[in-house]
């Protein structure tokens, strides 16, 4: 068992290239350039995309707050449901009481009010781990079998989920090993 466990990962790492002229960087094994292109160029089949692809849809309001038509930087960013979740991250962070950077800004990882180019970094991976959530949690409530089971889904909180998750990604790329959960819960931006 052991002996294949070890010959699995060493033909995984086997094409594996370092290139010491580049500073590290997450990637999206998903996508041939390695980005996160689905969402910065609206390719995701969020329901304004569908129904001008030509897709009959029911209903094209946001499945979070039912309000509003869904779209990229509505489902992402704008609703009030997710504005919530936007505002414990930048609470979490420290962030200035009036940051509130646009989408491109967010998938860029332009935060001006981080001088560290490492905690920058830390933060723009939550920020993705976000998106990311944001999207799982909005497949769940779409693809829930009923709406009793819906329900529950559409209640819960996928903010510890976040942390949770971009935890466990910082844990095991930080160039440090003393990335503690009190820390990382209380204040991430103060690990490096």
């Amino acid at each position: 068992m052991v002996f294949g466990m070890a010959n699995g990962l060493s033909s995984l790492i086997s094409e594996l290239v370092l290139n010491f002229s580049r500073d590290d960087e997450w990637t999206w094994s998903l996508e041939a350039s390695g980005g996160f292109s689905r969402v910065s160029l609206n390719r995701l089949p969020t329901k304004d995309n569908l129904m001008r692809r030509g897709i009959a849809l029911s209903s094209s309001v946001c499945l979070f707050c039912g309000k509003e038509e869904e779209s990229r930087d509505h489902c992402f960013l704008l609703c009030p449901i997710i504005k919530i979740i936007w505002k414990k991250v930048w609470s979490w962070w420290k962030s200035p009481s009036l940051f509130c950077p646009s989408l491109d800004d967010i998938l860029k990882g332009n935060f001006e009010f981080l001088d560290n180019k490492l905690v920058s970094k830390l933060l723009h991976v939550v920020c993705l781990s976000l998106l990311w959530h944001i999207w799982r949690w909005r497949n769940k409530i779409l693809h829930a079998q009923t709406e009793s089971g819906e329900t529950p889904i559409r209640h819960e909180d996928i903010f510890p989920s976040l942390q949770r998750m971009s935890f466990l990604w910082t844990s095991n790329r930080a160039p440090i090993n003393r990335v503690v959960w009190d820390n990382w819960i209380q204040r991430p931006g103060v690990l490096i």
